[in-house]
């Protein structure tokens, strides 16, 4: 049965607290403004109220039993969370730091880096992150005093707003050392479950070898002994174990670049598994002005690293795939085909839609919005690419949403839609890639010159050597003329 907390236990209780902290009557007793005897015998009570002692009374001091102890360092972190609480209550609430929850590696490495950035964009909005993964729901972010938290995870809160703002890819990668000491590695065939690195809490309820099964499935490779291997309650901790050359950690992209990048760990195979989980932001519905501030700021920085994700993978020969593997996937979105009234989600619309409809003579319905993970899944929507001889056609809305909408702008002259690209240097050629998941705005510094997309001629030379390589595929280039080394690539 409960006990109640009545006025003459909260009494007792305040007086042992002081009593505790201080080891004597006298001074605990100045404390609060009453007599020593007082103290006293309100600590009296409440041993007797428990039946048991919680000082040992000696000639030179009071000191703790082990029950005493336990009860005064319990009431020390409550009173403590009670005064943290009361203080940032009488705060102005535009004056409140954020509590921002935050999953440990994520913090560790991508987070924390930023923040800089975030605190010279909003001086004005304090913000605290505590590295945490446990489960979130309303009540316990009340409880604990937490406006909004990032977690890792496949989403679906049923009584909080949850944005996603960055998907995840997952890479398998060991030191350069040990895979030059394990040759066998230079296919998925050569893996063996001892030698892999697992997070075993990828993100709440999730199995303990969920990355790695998820992994193996998409790139098709058996491995019976999986559950093998050394196991860790972090990302970052397996991570470290491959830096340190103790096996196969399976990375998280956002995690691991930098270290992709310096040659710290090596992209084993160039496989790299869309994962069920995505980083996402989440929140009380009704959110305030900073917490909302706060989100659009993660928004941003998400789409930021997204695209310079895809530019640096890319660069590494990460993500660049072979002409049979051209034939087969989404690279130049190859196995598409057109449809002309590809059907709209009924995912909400971005915020910017409407403005944009407004703006332009274009309709909710020639408007079209598609989830940039239907793009990578084998043709699940399709697209046209026309030739536009104006810029100024093309609607101003410019398109975001904290799950990675993309837009396909579609003018009521044409009737065609065209497709957002993005533009990589590879080497000595410029390479646009149709790119799916990730939005991209026109830049200064890429016009389109009256075509949707150009390549480098060159570029596509080498990719498809021989003339019947290019023919297999549903589009034309122009021939060499006024275009120069870069002409307009279709497809049609």
């Amino acid at each position: 049965m409960a006990n109640t907390l009545s006025a003459s236990l909260l009494g007792w209780l305040r007086c042992f607290e002081a009593a505790a902290r201080h080891c004597n009557f006298t001074q605990a007793a100045a404390e609060l403004c009453v007599t020593q005897g007082a103290v006293s015998q309100q600590v009296k009570q409440l041993e007797q109220w428990l039946d048991r002692p919680l000082f040992l009374r000696t000639p030179r001091a009071l000191v703790l039993t082990p029950e005493g102890e336990r009860l005064r360092f319990v009431l020390r972190e409550s009173f403590q969370a009670i005064e943290g609480t009361l203080t940032q209550l009488r705060r102005p609430r535009d004056k409140q730091p954020i509590a921002l929850s935050c999953s440990p590696s994520f913090a560790m490495v991508w987070l924390t880096p930023r923040l800089g950035g975030f605190f010279r964009q909003h001086p004005d909005i304090g913000l605290r992150v505590y590295g945490e993964f446990h489960a979130l729901d309303r009540s316990r972010m009340m409880r604990d005093g937490t406006e909004a938290a990032v977690r890792f995870d496949p989403g679906g809160y049923a009584d909080l707003k949850a944005d996603r703002f960055l998907d995840e890819w997952l890479i398998p990668v060991a030191s350069p050392a040990y895979v030059a000491a394990h040759p066998e590695l230079r296919s998925p065939d050569g893996l063996r479950g001892s030698m892999l690195l697992h997070d075993v809490t990828p993100w709440d309820g999730a199995g303990e070898f969920e990355e790695w099964q998820g992994w193996l499935r998409h790139a098709g490779v058996d491995l019976p002994d999986a559950a093998e291997g050394q196991r860790f309650n972090l990302s970052q901790l397996a991570i470290n174990a491959a830096l340190a050359g103790q096996g196969v950690a399976m990375g998280r992209s956002a995690l691991i670049l930098e270290e992709l990048e310096a040659g710290r760990l090596v992209d084993l195979w160039g496989i790299h598994a869309p994962s069920v989980a995505a980083y996402h932001f989440v929140c009380a519905h009704g959110q305030t002005a900073q917490v909302a501030e706060v989100e659009a700021w993660l928004v941003a920085e998400g789409a930021a690293f997204d695209a310079a994700r895809r530019r640096i993978l890319l660069a590494l020969g990460c993500d660049r795939p072979s002409a049979d593997a051209i034939r087969c996937r989404w690279f130049f979105s190859i196995r598409t085909r057109i449809a002309r009234n590809p059907r709209v989600p009924d995912a909400p619309r971005p915020r910017s839609a409407a403005a944009a409809v407004a703006a332009t003579d274009v309709s909710a319905d020639t408007f079209p919005i598609f989830e940039t993970s239907a793009f990578a899944s084998d043709g699940a929507f399709y697209f046209d690419l026309v030739r536009l001889q104006d810029r100024d056609d093309i609607p101003r809305g410019f398109l975001h949403r904290h799950n990675y909408y993309h837009l396909l702008w579609m003018t009521r002259a044409s009737g065609t839609h065209m497709l957002d690209f993005a533009h990589f240097d590879v080497r000595d050629h410029s390479v646009f890639f149709l790119s799916p998941g990730q939005v991209h705005a026109w830049t200064s510094s890429i016009k389109p010159h009256g075509y949707v997309l150009n390549f480098s001629i060159d570029f596509f030379a080498r990719m498809f050597p021989r003339a019947e390589d290019v023919a297999r595929f549903p589009f034309y280039h122009p021939a060499r003329g006024n275009g120069g080394a870069n002409s307009a690539l279709y497809l049609t």
